[in-house]
């Protein structure tokens, strides 16, 4: 997963991975 920046993150625990909140 990309981490953009400027693009709000979530960190999902279920995946352990971040990813974009407009997904």
């Amino acid at each position: 997963v990309e981490v953009k920046s400027g693009e709000p993150l979530k960190c999902d625990p279920g995946e352990h991975t971040y990813v974009h909140l407009s997904q």
